[in-house]
């Protein structure tokens, strides 16, 4: 009982050594894989985001500069032809606008101006009389601009254009509409984000009225007329410019980004404006590994993040497609996948760790009960053979008992003196198989004559303990390669270990055969006993019969039996029989 208790609390021990710390590893090891998870579930989306934003203040920044760049550019140069007021040249002079081979802005790509009447012009088309022929994809571009700008008129928010008698407007929508020069009609609203407000751009009255008549100048000089056009007026006149507002166009089927401003003239308000370059602009949405795209605002975006530009009139915002989900699932798998295998491998150690320690305990509690066993065992067995060398030889030193059975006596003190020598024998060929030094030497002999003499030492002992021995053997010699000590110590063994467990049975008999089996030599011990019971332990160390009046023993004859007949190449088994054991001894045949 105290084995089983001390057993019981190794086990709880191993439990709570080894479960507490597995079950933080589990606990610590699940949160963490857990963490990374979402980790990498998350990590794309803030990447994106955090992406799509730097696209946006990009982009904003880009549009935003290139407004305020547009925006100090004078008025006229949206004009196909001016008269420019910096021009190193005295008298009327018509020359080219600096836009009339384009924009100079490399995000810019066509700009235009929207007069009173919606009539929409651009400074790289020349449409006065005898001018140059334009590229054929500036007249393409501007026939998208007129397209996108049907119906619209040159009037700022809030303004309205009053009809005034015998005024016509050739652009108008409906014939009949009149319109008049409106200066004070022109409202603006400055202040807008982006904008820098209107600019007032001062021109010498002449400049001016030259620059609003150049196509008919420019048809003057081509002609060669002296007469001057426009007014010869002095003074100065104030040209207002509003800031640029961004808004979206449909050009050519493309949906582009433009913006436009108000000026505000002597004469009459007019629109001016520039449309961006989509495909330049492309270039401002890639964010190292990235590309963003240019989407509604309020477009449902599956499977992708936005960022709004931030410009006033710019409906727009930057669209980051995240990665494929079912592929982001995967990879967020690894580190619970990864996790779940570590801490089942780690586990499975852990058990089997814990079950070796107590299989380690539950062995050396077996040891120690065997040591305990074998102690008592032993003393008993020694005590009994040495009782009974003290007793008789006490009676032969004394003179006791019958003179005439003193050879008895003495035959006696052999006896138990023989079995006193086969325990200690025993115990110490245990010790060298334990240390694996047990040797034998077998050669040929004839194991039936050998057995003869075995029976014959013995039978004295066993027929004094109230049984009998027997041997059958053929007439003939059976040859067999064995160690005459360690066959005598086998045999020897197994007749004793028949004389104990034939103690409480009528009949006694105790039979050697000897003779030749299906494998070769046999020596067969057989007793008229209870029987070996579960024959598969009876050759184990300290084996014993559980049995309360089983006879006492140290557990060791057949165990070192069958360890002995294995070194000489032989084999020892048990057989179940009818009516009590047999044991057989099996050895390897030799020449004569």
């Amino acid at each position: 009982m105290r084995s089983r208790a001390r057993v019981a609390v190794a086990g709880a021990l191993v439990v709570v050594g080894l479960g507490a710390p597995l079950g933080l590893m589990w606990w610590s090891g699940r949160a963490a894989a857990e963490a990374e998870h979402d980790k990498i579930l998350a990590a794309p989306v803030e990447e994106a985001r955090a992406a799509a934003e730097r696209i946006a203040a990009r982009v904003a920044s880009e549009l935003e500069g290139l407004a305020a760049r547009e925006a100090e550019r004078p008025y006229y140069q949206w004009q196909s032809l001016i008269v420019d007021p910096r021009g190193a040249y005295e008298g009327e002079a018509v020359v080219p606008s600096a836009l009339a081979d384009g924009p100079t802005e490399p995000l810019v790509r066509a700009h235009f101006q929207l007069d009173r009447r919606g009539r929409v012009t651009s400074p790289e088309v020349n449409e006065a009389e005898g001018a140059p022929a334009a590229r054929p994809e500036a007249v393409a571009r501007l026939a998208g601009l007129r397209e996108a700008l049907a119906g619209r008129r040159a009037v700022a928010e809030g303004g309205e254009a009053p009809a005034v008698e015998g005024v016509s407007d050739e652009g108008a929508a409906d014939e009949g509409e009149q319109v008049a020069k409106v200066v004070e009609a022109v409202k603006f609203t400055p202040g807008k984000k982006g904008a820098k407000g209107v600019l007032e751009q001062r021109l010498d009255n002449a400049v001016y009225q030259q620059n609003a008549a150049a196509p008919e100048l420019f048809e003057a000089i081509q002609q060669k007329r002296n007469k001057p056009v426009g007014s010869t007026a002095s003074g100065e006149v104030t040209v207002r410019v509003g800031p640029f507002e961004w808004e979206t166009l449909v050009v050519g089927g493309e949906e582009v980004l433009a913006a436009t401003r108000m000026v505000e003239t002597p004469d009459a308000p007019v629109r001016q404006g520039f449309v961006v370059d989509g495909e330049r602009l492309a270039a401002f949405l890639v964010d190292g590994r990235v590309t963003g795209a240019l989407a509604e605002r309020g477009v449902e975006s599956a499977g992708a993040v936005v960022a709004p530009l931030g410009i006033e009139g710019v409906d727009k915002v930057v669209r980051v497609a995240l990665p494929d989900e079912a592929a982001l699932r995967v990879a967020a798998a690894v580190p619970l996948d990864e996790f779940w295998v570590r801490s089942v491998v780690l586990t499975v150690f852990a058990v089997l760790a814990a079950l070796a320690i107590l299989g380690l305990v539950v062995q050396a509690e077996r040891l120690s009960e065997r040591r305990q066993r074998f102690a008592a065992a032993a003393a008993h067995e020694l005590r009994t053979p040495l009782a009974g060398l003290r007793m008789y030889a006490e009676m032969l030193e004394h003179g006791l008992g019958k003179p005439e059975r003193q050879k008895e006596y003495a035959g006696r003190l052999a006896s138990e003196a023989a079995r006193l020598g086969r325990v200690v024998s025993n115990v110490l060929d245990f010790t060298r198989l334990e240390r694996r030094s047990l040797v034998v030497s077998a050669s040929a002999q004839d194991v039936a004559a050998l057995c003869e003499e075995i029976v014959k030492r013995h039978a004295g002992g066993v027929a004094a303990a109230g049984a009998r021995l027997e041997l059958v053997r053929p007439e003939r010699a059976v040859m067999a390669k064995v160690d005459a000590d360690a066959l005598a110590q086998i045999v020897g063994n197994l007749i004793d270990n028949a004389e104990k467990y034939t103690r409480q049975v009528a009949d006694r008999t105790i039979t050697v055969t000897v003779g030749e089996g299906e494998g070769g030599p046999e020596v067969r011990v057989r007793d008229r006993g209870p029987g070996l019971g579960d024959t598969r332990r009876v050759f184990e160390p300290f084996a014993r019969g559980k049995d309360r009046d089983a006879p006492p023993g140290l557990g060791l004859g057949l165990a070192l039996s069958r360890a002995l007949a294995r070194a000489q190449g032989g084999e020892l088994e048990a057989r179940a029989v009818e009516r009590g054991a047999e044991l057989v001894l099996k050895l390897a045949s030799a020449e004569p």
